[in-house]
């Protein structure tokens, strides 16, 4: 089935030609099969070789001159025109040239022009060029749901890539008011707080634009983001992080898990006064990975709810990756507020 989708829709130019030869060829031996079984002739078989070379360029005039420039209703018309002024010109052609050419004789009184000689002759074409036409048809429809699948793929890079670069500076700019905020606060832990927000922005200069990381980054640059908050809100926030101890090599694509733990610390602790607890947990099984993300939530406060210009962006950029092959939910109950995403992975 490989070789024949390759036979058929392969753009190469030494399978296109040998895909032309094998088509005419076939016509050739199914002729010799019908005419051998009638018990014609060999004149008959070296007109039907000499008459070969007209219909292949009147099937090739269709095929490449009318149906690229015309369409609908006046294409069909233009073919049926080629079609019978191939069989009347075939017509005359056998008649002044290849019937005195190969011997070909026939009985005294034998019309060889009248309307249903030439009828005949064009039936004896009409099989070839229709199926020649048909398989042009398929090949032009394959291709053209080729060129729509790309598009489409292209239009969804373009619009993932969009959304990546309006992540970049979201993310910069929380993570640079966090520099600021605390060098204020703290100004003796300037170096702490410089080092763990370079891995930050290392992260989303340099590989936020990669299709996919191994999951072990996302987690580290996690960690480097907790270990932020910490030192904004010291024993405000208890943080509980598990992560597996294998699979860490597995891709997923940039900064999808890292805006859910972000917009839990910004809603929790925004909307709680003292002790706020926020459970993270990261798992990898089979080709998914899996984030859970809980934290304290006061209802009627709301915890984002998904709306936010992170989270907004990231469920498209899940949608564009992911199609329907991703579980994201959204629970609010007992004055805790869970997230559970689940994705695939690549080896």
């Amino acid at each position: 089935m490989k070789f024949i989708n390759a036979l058929i829709y392969s753009q190469r130019p030494w399978i296109r030609l040998l895909r032309h030869i094998i088509f005419w060829l076939a016509d050739v031996f199914n002729w010799m099969v019908v005419a051998i079984g009638a018990g014609a002739p060999k004149g008959e078989l070296y007109t039907f070789l000499l008459s070969l070379p007209i219909c292949m360029a009147a099937t090739y005039f269709i095929l490449y001159y009318l149906m690229p420039r015309i369409s609908g209703a006046a294409l069909f018309g233009y073919i049926a025109l080629t079609i019978v002024a191939l069989g009347i010109f075939l017509r005359a052609y056998k008649i002044y040239f290849a019937y005195p050419l190969t011997g070909m004789t026939f009985p005294e009184g034998f019309a060889q022009w009248n309307l249903g000689v030439v009828i005949r002759e064009i039936f004896t074409w009409l099989g070839v060029v229709c199926m020649a036409i048909i398989v042009k048809l398929v090949k032009n429809k394959r291709d053209l749901q080729e060129k729509n699948e790309q598009l489409i793929a292209e239009k969804r890079q373009a619009e993932l890539n969009f959304l990546k670069a309006q992540m970049h500076p979201h993310f910069l700019f929380n993570t640079l008011n966090t520099l600021y905020s605390e060098t204020l606060k703290h100004p003796g832990r300037e170096q702490e707080i410089v080092l763990n927000l370079a891995s930050l922005l290392r992260f989303t200069l340099e590989e936020c634009n990669k299709p996919d990381i191994p999951l072990g980054r996302e987690i580290e640059v996690i960690k480097h983001y907790i270990e932020l908050e910490r030192m904004r809100h010291n024993s405000r926030l208890n943080v509980s992080l598990t992560t597996p101890r294998e699979a860490l090599s597995q891709k997923i694509s940039p900064l999808i898990f890292l805006p859910f733990v972000e917009n839990s610390f910004k809603h929790a602790l925004r909307n709680i006064r003292g002790s706020v607890q926020i459970v993270i947990n990261i798992q990898a099984s089979g080709n998914r990975a899996m984030l859970m993300v809980e934290n304290d939530h006061i209802s009627g406060n709301g915890n984002g709810n998904g709306q936010g210009t992170g989270i907004a962006n990231i469920r498209r950029q899940l949608e564009l990756l992911y199609d329907t092959n991703y579980s994201l939910q959204i629970s609010d109950t007992d004055n805790k507020f869970r997230v559970s995403l689940s994705i695939p992975v690549n080896a």
